[in-house]
């Protein structure tokens, strides 16, 4: 027996499942009949990268975007006379690298997420509201939004819904379809819910390892990844390690010295000569650095404390802690070894400062 409010819900889904099949064929119907007759640039080959997250916290899939962008200087793409362009699609928020945000070959579509309207607003409430919501904005927008690309890679997570949206725009579209794989969505819910068998977490596993098999290729961040995919889930995934892009480079001691004046003068700034006191502080001395008397040249501080910077998202998956604990046992065993040292010549560690990156979550924590 069913009471009033299971009727509503149940009304409510079959109406958001109606809008949703509505939406799909119109869409495909615009794409396959209405497009074709729109006249449009021959000349540019279009590719698009999706990250259904902040794209300016997403370097690997700017990179993605930056490297295809550079087929351009390949002789075949120059004797063709036909050009790549690529739509990097995503959510507003930090902004891109240079080579994104200033290269002409690239295109950034970028919106806003969709808000909780309610702080209380419950879990099981809000998430198929968004889910919905962003299905229709995502269909839109790699349908109708961006030139028809010949290739579609999307990141995931999240996969839902970025994994079925794009299966489907690539259906729509005659678009080849590769998922990069960063981690698992069932695994990041199951961790979020605190739950490896709430309903959620199940259709997520599920989910998942369904339209997995729906994608032309399949691209990972590991060799366990790998494995791990074609055991599991029959996919087979290529390996494409994380590595710095060519502008990374050592950091000459001119660049640390103008980087760290900067330092100096923002008042907000924590990295100044004054978190260690020294006797022997010039003005124009820095955290690091200091000025040769007779050349002026910037040279490296001999009592510089060691520099470590490390970035993370904030998010419970990314267990930040065993650095955290690592900060607090390498703490205790310099004490110790300087409480052991009784010559002034003996073993001593040099001073530490760990920066930490990002934005998430559990930062406030």
């Amino acid at each position: 027996m069913l009471f009033c409010n299971d009727v509503s819900i149940i009304c409510v889904v079959q109406a958001t499942c109606a809008t949703v099949v509505a939406l799909v064929v119109a869409l495909a119907i615009f794409k396959r009949i209405v497009a074709p007759l729109i006249s449009r640039d021959r000349s540019t080959r279009h590719a698009a990268v999706l990250v259904l997250g902040d794209v300016g916290r997403s370097p690997r899939m700017q990179y993605h975007a930056w490297s295809i962008s550079q087929l351009n200087s390949l002789p075949d793409a120059q004797r063709d006379g036909k050009k790549f362009h690529v739509s990097l699609v995503g959510y507003r928020g930090e902004k891109c690298i240079p080579r994104v945000h200033d290269n002409p070959a690239i295109t950034l579509h970028r919106f806003s997420p969709l808000v909780k309207p309610f702080a209380k607003l419950p879990f099981i409430i809000w998430a198929p509201i968004k889910v919905v919501g962003q299905i229709v904005h995502l269909l839109y927008m790699l349908v109708i939004g961006i030139p028809t690309p010949e290739v579609l890679l999307v990141q995931t997570p999240p996969a839902i819904p970025s994994l079925v949206v794009a299966i489907v725009a690539s259906l729509i579209c005659g678009t080849r379809l590769v998922v990069d794989w960063h981690n698992f969505g069932y695994t990041i819910l199951q961790i979020n819910l605190r739950s490896a068998t709430h309903p959620f977490v199940r259709i997520a596993t599920l989910y998942e390892k369904f339209f997995s098999k729906f994608s032309h290729g399949n691209l990972c961040v590991t060799n366990a990844m790998k494995s791990w995919l074609l055991q599991n889930w029959g996919v087979n995934a290529a390996v494409l390690h994380d590595q710095p892009p060519d502008f990374f480079h050592r950091t000459s001691v001119d660049e640390v010295h103008r980087l760290f004046t900067k330092f100096e003068a923002d008042p907000k700034s924590k990295l100044k000569r004054a978190l260690f006191v020294s006797d022997n502080t010039l003005p124009q001395d820095t955290l690091l650095t200091t000025v040769d008397k007779t050349t002026g040249c910037p040279l490296l501080r001999t009592d510089r404390p060691a520099l470590i910077v490390s970035s993370t998202s904030w998010t419970e998956d990314e267990d930040f802690g065993i650095l955290l604990d690592a900060i607090v046992a390498l703490d205790s065993r310099v004490a110790s070894e300087e409480r052991t040292t009784t010559n002034g010549d003996g073993l001593r560690f040099p001073r530490v400062v760990v920066v930490v990156t990002g934005k998430g979550p559990q930062k406030a924590m």
